[in-house]
């Protein structure tokens, strides 16, 4: 025998039909009997919980079924390792699976429709394979979450799972998923399959089918072929899915300081749309794919198509609806360990000097208190009405610069769960709100603003009083319903603004002048200064001792941060900024039990601390009255007209600088149960509700005694008799008509006026366009 003739080799398969050997080339046909066999035969105690769940979804009409890849991986590592590594390639054999299992237990004959069948549905339900519809998988998944700007090639057609805050969302449209063609020379029909996500669809050139010769219509072997790129596309008898897409964008908490936040696009379809809205956060489960986005028009035709990537949702799960963005996880020891720190008595009194720890001075204390109830919030409550009483505290900074207000907002952002800092100059209301902006294709979409992105946290406003009326006006809305409503280019909508609010602004004549009526020192409306639950005047006040010993902490804070700089980069110690010493609690620490606190206790009055607050509101209402009173029988008593007028002003300032409404009683109770949460207690005692009051005399009483909150807006009654009088005495030496006066020439002209009465006075009179400056300012004319 030559060796041309040996024999052939001969082998046979020893691989058994129940190995689970993913690994082969025919691992699609194995995987979907696996997936079959998982569907099918998953176990969750007593009860087969993805067949139970297939059958109601069935039954109710919904086309989709959602597993968790914990129990894939528990049933089989390596069918979760496909999912995870190769999902376009496994994910639509999984959910063909699915409809081979729900072709089977139709067969079989479901079983009994349970109490959340649809009758209509059940009694639809035929006992035919052709009955089972396409269903979708969605995914729930455990794995490390991966941030936008950590996308890299590397993940590129891999499972992801993404965190961030969606931003905008754009209209429901129909996408096909299966193409119908017709051949325009012989008729005949084809189905193209279309790529999900951005991905399309090629039509064939040549027509498989042969055309018969003219006359008889009868196709047969050897006739005439149809020419090249005959086939049009026949939109009603193509396939439709739901599709949308997504925007999402970085947490705020997530951007590195100085960068700008980074944003991907998530294609939505069937199941997963329409089940967010802007500002929501979610983590989306999704496979990161790119797709060819169209060059610019200028670059046309000299470089190449740009590849942008996105991300194919397979799976949305939305962080808790409450406002608190999610419930966080707590280690049974951290919990352990916060749970009896909270039990240590005085924990109130050493969280508050934790507050911005490089900030010092006796008069930083109350505002520090204020910061922390503003970072623990109080209870949100739903009436049974449907109507929401918002939890979150407000609070305001309104005084000189240099006192470190700025501090405490960079401070909050950094130590609340969610912080939004942004400045009162560069902001608008569509930027703190919501805008409509149009896309590429020009259809319309949402985007959120600051106070949408903010949802759950704190929105730090720095230059509060630079924003421009409208712009403030824009937050009357979000600041006490915490809702957006927005009605624009055919959006109608509502979106959740639940967050609290930190605002510090400064004078409009540089520093604060106590002679001065609200209206000269800040330019607010009594519209937004009502909506801040806590109003403090901060005074850089000219004390030697206080100078002295703030002089001391500024040296004492450079010092030391060179000091932990020179060892770092010797490599000792490092983090010295998260040390805790003086009793005081360190940032991460801090952040994790404000954390702990919003997602375990909300709090609520006791009936002593009730009865507490309610006094309080009806004594001051009760002096309110007194004072009226008093002013009306002055009136009444005096001898001219000038007189009673000037006691009726007298005693009509007197009551209303003090305003005392059912929304500070509302204040009071916030509070009350944020000094509480504090502490880890389930109720408001009295001791929480006298910290309230004092915390609200300190701050927004004390404001209204300066004229900030005052109704009215003026000056107090003996000052706005001299006003009047310094105003017709300028009226009197500046005639309509007359030649421009120097200001010092015009004090001169008027009997000892009071300095500040006439600074008050010009003011009034130029905001009137009474008086016009000439001369930059050194003189004045008069107007009208």
């Amino acid at each position: 025998m030559s060796e041309w003739d040996t024999g052939s080799i001969s082998f046979s398969s020893q691989r058994l039909g129940s190995s689970r050997d993913l690994s082969s080339r025919d691992s699609l046909t194995v995987a979907r009997r696996e997936f079959r066999a998982f569907v099918r035969g998953f176990r969750e105690g007593e009860f087969f919980l993805y067949r139970e769940q297939l059958i109601r979804q069935y039954r109710r009409a919904e086309p989709w079924l959602q597993v968790d890849m914990r129990h894939l991986s528990s049933y089989s590592k390596q069918l979760h390792d496909l999912i995870r590594d190769a999902p376009n390639d496994y994910i639509p054999v999984f959910e063909s699976s699915i409809k081979d299992t729900l072709k089977e237990l139709i067969g079989e004959g479901l079983p009994a429709s349970g109490e959340d069948a649809d009758p209509d549905v059940a009694s639809a339900v035929a006992a035919s394979s052709d009955a089972a519809p396409d269903f979708q998988l969605s995914l729930v998944s455990d794995m490390a979450p991966t941030r936008i700007r950590s996308i890299t090639a590397a993940h590129m057609n891999k499972l992801v799972v993404v965190p961030g805050i969606v931003v905008n969302a754009s209209r429901t449209a129909p996408k096909a998923t299966r193409v119908a063609l017709r051949c325009r020379n012989c008729g005949s029909r084809i189905f193209a399959p279309v790529s999900p996500a951005f991905g399309g669809f090629s039509i064939p050139r040549r027509c498989n089918a042969l055309r018969a010769d003219a006359g008889d219509g009868d196709g047969a072997p050897g006739d005439q072929p149809c020419p090249l790129d005959p086939f049009v596309v026949v939109p009603d008898h193509s396939a439709y899915t739901d599709a949308q897409t997504l925007k999402l964008q970085e947490a705020p908490e997530d951007v590195p300081t100085g960068e700008m936040p980074r944003h991907v696009i998530v294609a939505a379809e069937q199941s997963l749309v329409d089940r967010v809205a802007p500002g929501a956060r979610v983590r989306i489960v999704g496979v990161a794919s790119i797709f060819t986005a169209k060059a610019p028009r200028a670059s046309r035709g000299s470089s190449q198509a740009v590849r942008t990537p996105y991300v194919r949702a397979v799976g949305l799960l939305q962080e808790d609806d409450s406002g608190t963005r999610g419930a966080p996880a707590f280690s049974a020891e951290e919990e352990e360990e916060l749970r009896a720190m909270a039990a240590e008595p005085g924990l109130y009194d050493r969280l508050w000097p934790s507050v911005a720890p490089a900030i010092s001075g006796e008069y930083t204390n109350d505002i520090k208190k204020a910061v922390l109830c503003l970072l623990m919030g109080g209870s949100r409550k739903l009436l049974p009405d449907g109507t929401r009483l918002r939890g979150d505290i407000n609070v305001l900074m309104l005084g000189d610069p240099s006192t470190a207000k700025s501090q405490f907002l960079k401070f909050v952002e950094r130590v609340a769960p969610v912080g939004v800092y942004t400045s009162g100059k560069g902001s608008s209301a569509a930027g703190l709100t919501a805008s409509v902006v149009r896309d590429q294709r020009g259809e319309f979409y949402l985007e959120g603003g600051a106070m949408v992105l903010g949802d759950g946290g704190v929105v730090c406003i720095d230059e509060f009083d630079k924003m421009r009326e409208e712009d403030r006006v824009a937050i009357h809305e979000a600041m006490e319903q915490q809702t957006i409503s927005v009605a624009k280019a055919g959006i109608t909508t509502v979106l959740n603004s639940r967050t609290a609010v930190l605002a510090a602004a400064n004078p409009v004549f540089g520093r604060y002048d106590d002679s001065m009526s609200a209206a000269e020192n800040i330019d607010f409306m009594p519209t937004i200064l009502s909506r801040f639950d806590l109003i403090f005047i901060v005074r850089d006040v000219r004390d030697a001792k206080r100078d002295e010993d703030i002089a001391r902490h500024v040296m004492r804070i450079h010092i030391n941060a060179a000091a932990a700089a020179a060892d770092e980069e010797a490599g000792v110690g490092g983090g010295a900024a998260e040390e805790e010493s003086d009793g005081e609690m360190g940032l991460h620490r801090m952040r994790r039990f404000i954390a702990f606190a919003k997602s375990r206790v909300a709090p609520r009055l006791s009936a002593e601390a009730m009865d507490r607050l309610r006094e309080f509101y009806v004594q001051m209402r009760r002096e309110q009255r007194a004072l009226k009173t008093a002013a009306a029988a002055s009136a009444v008593d005096a001898g001219n007209s000038h007189q009673r007028a000037a006691a009726r002003a007298e005693g009509h300032e007197a009551a209303s600088v003090v305003p005392i409404t059912v929304r500070q009683l509302e204040a009071l109770v916030r509070v009350s149960e944020a000094v509480a949460k504090s502490e880890l207690a389930t109720h408001a005692t009295v001791d929480h509700a006298d910290e309230a009051i004092r915390l609200f005399r300190q701050s927004t009483l004390a404001a209204a005694k300066s004229g900030v909150v005052s109704a009215e807006g003026g000056l107090p009654a003996h000052l706005q008799r001299k006003a009047r009088d310094v105003e017709a005495a300028i009226q009197r030496a500046l005639p309509l008509g007359s030649e421009p006066m120097a200001l010092e020439r015009l004090r001169k002209s008027i009997a000892n006026p009071d300095t500040n009465v006439f600074r008050w006075v010009l003011s009034t009179m130029k905001r009137r366009d009474e008086l016009v400056e000439v001369d930059e300012g050194r003189r004045v004319r008069r107007n009208k």
